[in-house]
This record gives C-alpha cells, structure tokens and sequence, in this order.
C-alpha cells in the first residue's frame, strides 16, 4: 500500500547555511520560540531568548527588537494598583516603581543586545496579526497585563503596515550585523478567543507578511505552521486544549531544524548530548553519600567530559 497518501509531505526549505556549536541563536515571539530555544540549550547550543517576554504580534516584536538596535528608544508605563509595567512587554516584567522597571528594562536591553551583536541565527516567530490598542491614544499593547477589557480595542494589523516596519528592521538588523541570518516562523499555536475564523485570517496575514519579507530582503521562511498544520495535521499532536502543540511536535519540528541547520558531525553529537541529559535526569534513588550514587555521578561527570572533549562543546 502507499502509505504516502495518508500524509501530506511539506517541501522542505532549501539555501540554509549548516551552523555548529561556535556559533549562536537567539529567539523572540510567540511562545513556540521558546520551547525550540528550551530545545538548543538541552542539546549544548549557545542560546538566547528575548528577556521581554512571549510577545505575539509583529509589530510589538519589532518594537522591541529595534529597541535593542536604538537604546534611546523609550518605553511606557502604566501604574494599576501597587504594580507597574511596560505596555511593550510581557506581564512578567513588572515593579513597584517605574524609576525601577525602567533601570531593569535598560540592564535588559543592553546586555540582549550585547547577545545580539554575537548572534549568527535570529529566529522571529509570528503569533497572531490580532493585536490591542488602548482606547484612551490607540497605542499598541504587546500585552493587555489582565487589565480590564475595556482599556483595549481589538484591531486585525494591515499587512502594510507590519511589511513596512518589519523591512526596515530587517535593514537595520543587517547593518549591525550583516553576518546575520535571519529566520522567520509562523507559531502553529491556534488563538482562538476570536474564534478559528478570526485565526485563519490572522495566520493568512502573517504567511503572506513572511513571504513578502522573503522577496523584499534576505530574510529565510521556515515552516513551523505548516510542518505542524499541514504534515502532522492530528490533535493527538496537540496538547489537551488543541490549541497548543505537544512536545511530540516539538521533538518533530526540532529533528526538521536539524536536518536543515547542522552537518551530521553535529547531529551525532545531539544523540550523545541527549543520552548524557536523560542520565543525568535518572540519578539512583539511594543517599548522596552512598557508593552507587557516588558511582553514578563519576559516570555522569566522565560522560561530560568525553563529549565536551570529542565535540568542542561546554555543557
């Protein structure tokens, strides 16, 4: 039987160049991203995410990656009862005093973007063309911070307006670092508070803002959406909500990613990296001070040492 008409192959991506463990990956965006950057650092890459939190639409992400670009760049506060926060970033970022939050915001700043200028892969996950404007000036939230409803206004981002803004960062970024490869993705995380009509839409948006991107400058398209839409295309591939991929499509995007980003010598070194992390999340049951476990850790730390050794990688 041809087993190949029960799956929908997506074609894979060409012209990616193969990256190794010199060099390093940063990641911003939809909260994808962070599980693929949780994924390179399991397997010993240098890796950074943004420190502003999961941020979904693209505007805020430009926002806050010129941000690291142009540190004059000034941020918003808001005080609701005893905290203050940012409308640029995530709800995790808050303080009690503004004078604070904005000493923490610069640290961060300055030390991503220090990240930043040594960075060779940018990964720029989409999440939704959907997006919240304060009602009082129609400024652009990143994040609502659980504030009541009726501070917002619901608004669909014009694909103008996002090509616009993300081509001249897209620029800038390669200015900077004009070694930089930059990678655009599509989260697979459905958003459904507006429903999957509303979704559709949104995702259609961002597909065809990556692709402009793609034709305008030297930015590269990955598949994330459709590798997970379209070739696993089965909730069993979800988590319990069907909204958020499971850590199977997680494993399965990421095994993509290396096929297309890094030579076997690596790869192989991803298979020994792996069995030394499941070890190390094994250790024996018995006392610390006891032979066995004090065997296991020795087996641990020489495990370590030979594939740090054999791949020039420090774990």
């Amino acid at each position: 039987m041809n087993y190949e008409r029960f799956f929908t192959q997506v074609k894979d991506p060409t012209g990616f160049e193969k990256f190794d463990f010199s060099h390093s990956y940063g990641f911003i965006g939809s909260c994808f991203s962070d599980h693929i950057f949780h994924k390179f650092k399991h397997f010993g890459l240098t890796a950074w995410q943004s420190p502003f939190g999961t941020t979904y639409n693209p505007l805020s992400i430009e926002f806050q990656l010129d941000s690291l670009l142009n540190l004059d760049k000034k941020y918003t506060y808001f005080q609701a009862e005893s905290e203050v926060f940012s409308w640029e970033t995530a709800h995790l970022l808050t303080d009690v005093s503004e004078v604070n939050l904005e000493k923490t915001l610069m640290d961060l700043r300055k030390a991503t973007r220090a990240e930043l200028l040594k960075t060779n892969v940018l990964f720029i996950t989409l999440g939704t063309a959907s997006a919240y404007e304060l009602v009082s000036n129609g400024q652009l939230v990143a994040n609502c911070h659980k504030q009541p409803d009726s501070l917002f206004k619901k608004t669909m981002l014009p694909i103008e307006d996002m090509n616009r803004a993300f081509a001249a960062l897209v620029f800038k970024l390669k200015e900077v670092c004009p070694n930089l490869t930059i990678v655009l993705t599509v989260s697979p995380v459905r958003h459904l508070r507006g429903g999957l009509i509303e979704n559709s839409r949104s995702k259609a948006r961002l597909l065809e803002l990556c692709h402009r991107l793609v034709e305008q400058t030297d930015a590269m398209y990955l598949p994330v959406y459709e590798w997970v839409i379209d070739e696993l295309r089965d909730y069993r591939f979800f988590e319990a909500d069907g909204v958020h991929p499971n850590a199977q499509a997680v494993d399965f995007v990421y095994e993509k990613m290396m096929g297309l980003f890094f030579e076997k010598k690596t790869q192989d070194a991803f298979k020994e990296i792996d069995a030394y992390r499941k070890m190390q999340q094994h250790r024996p049951l018995s006392a610390r001070n006891s032979e066995e476990f004090q065997r296991f850790e020795k087996k641990i730390e020489t495990k370590k040492a030979e594939i740090e050794s054999k791949f020039g990688v420090f774990l």
